[in-house]
């Protein structure tokens, strides 16, 4: 019984987010530019707990390269995910 009351509490508060996009960006946060403009933010890298080293492997994983003179923005998405946006 305590199981099934769990599990529908776990569904209300996932409606909720999906509907409250307020709410959600409370609970689960925001994406965070980490780099832009050719440096970091070392005050949102020590926000988010994490390095540079593990964000390059991010940019390596996405990018495909290590040349932050092709980069144009790196971000932390709500899921700790590293995605890379590339200058034209």
């Amino acid at each position: 019984m305590s199981g099934l009351a769990l599990a529908l509490i776990h569904r209300g508060i996932g409606w909720l987010l999906v509907k409250n996009d307020l709410l959600a960006r409370k609970v689960e946060g925001a994406r965070m530019l980490l780099f832009a403009d050719g440096k970091f933010d070392e005050r949102k890298l020590k926000r988010a707990l994490i390095s540079k080293e593990l964000v390059m492997q991010g940019v390596r994983k996405t990018a495909l390269t290590e040349n932050l003179d092709k980069i144009d923005k790196i971000y932390m998405e709500r899921s700790g995910e590293i995605t890379v946006t590339k200058k034209d």
